[in-house]
């Protein structure tokens, strides 16, 4: 993938929480991040690419490469080229694909997870074998393995009939499907997090040379705050260094890469807070001879 195509470095950051305008994140913009799933299909038995349809029976599996998740839920209408004589859910489902089917999948590992099949017949008749027509759903969205919902989106798809040229499966060939960063640590909403506590992440140590960032506020509308550069190749964990007591944290890690592909990726704004101060045992003069007494 297009990931692959750049090489960053990144300089080490001297942590220190201020009032710092921070980059692209004022008002705690995208709070669930980027995309989280990019949901596709391909013709079974296709050969390099090709999505063009024969007339009769035809075959369409619909997957989703994404994050570790539980739940996925979009729409999707019925293909341009031919009529839907059947479909196939792998997974148990509440729902219509037409007006907004929810499959629940329990937790899955990161990659790619096969949904279900549709079924069409193609007449040429009907819809013109000349035409590549484009072909994709909306509405999308994955819940992760704690319970939030997440984006997701559909890459650009198409079918075609048989007489039409170049027809790809995806108009997106060279587009990224990049993953925002998952399971975050401390996870989201989590409280008396120690004050020595290490945040760390998955989903960007396996880039090759990926341009990593962290953000870190305590500005609850995200209109302040740092932006960290970790030092490579050290892209799944960062020390803030000794943390406020009593104090929630806004933060994400993320990454981004100006190399006209769109590659980037950013997770979820995750809250935590630390714990209170350490109680005392207030110190009198009395204490202090009984510690000099024989």
């Amino acid at each position: 993938m297009n990931s692959r195509h750049c090489v960053a470095t990144a300089a080490l950051s001297i942590f220190m929480l201020g009032v710092v305008a921070s980059t692209g994140f004022a008002d705690c913009d995208l709070p669930n991040g980027s995309t989280a799933g990019w949901l596709s299909w391909y013709k079974t038995n296709v050969t390099n690419g090709d999505c063009r349809l024969y007339p009769g029976a035809n075959t369409l599996v619909v997957q989703v490469y994404a994050i570790p998740f539980q739940k996925i839920k979009f729409t999707l209408p019925d293909p341009p080229f031919g009529t839907v004589t059947g479909e196939q859910w792998f997974f148990p489902h509440t729902g219509t694909r037409q007006t907004g089917i929810e499959l629940d999948t329990g937790c899955t590992t990161v990659g790619t997870v096969t949904l279900g099949e549709i079924s069409l017949n193609v007449d040429y008749n009907l819809v013109s074998p000349t035409v590549c027509a484009s072909w994709g759903g909306s509405a999308a969205q994955l819940q992760n393995c704690t319970g939030r919902w997440l984006p997701a989106a559909f890459e650009s798809d198409h079918l075609g009939g048989i007489l039409a040229q170049n027809c790809l499966c995806t108009s997106c060939w060279q587009c990224a499907r990049t993953l925002q960063p998952y399971n975050l640590d401390p996870p989201d909403g989590a409280t008396n997090v120690p004050l020595d506590a290490k945040l760390s992440w998955e989903g960007m140590g396996s880039l090759p040379y990926p341009y990593c960032r962290l953000y870190i506020t305590r500005d609850p509308t995200c209109a302040t705050g740092q932006d960290i550069a970790p030092y490579p190749p050290n892209c799944g964990a960062f020390d803030p260094g000794p943390l406020s007591p009593n104090t929630t944290y806004y933060w994400r890690p993320f990454w981004n890469i100006d190399d006209g592909w769109g590659s980037h990726a950013f997770a979820a704004i995750h809250s935590f807070k630390t714990v209170g101060p350490v109680a005392t045992t207030p110190i009198t003069w009395g204490h202090v001879k009984a510690m000099y007494r024989e």
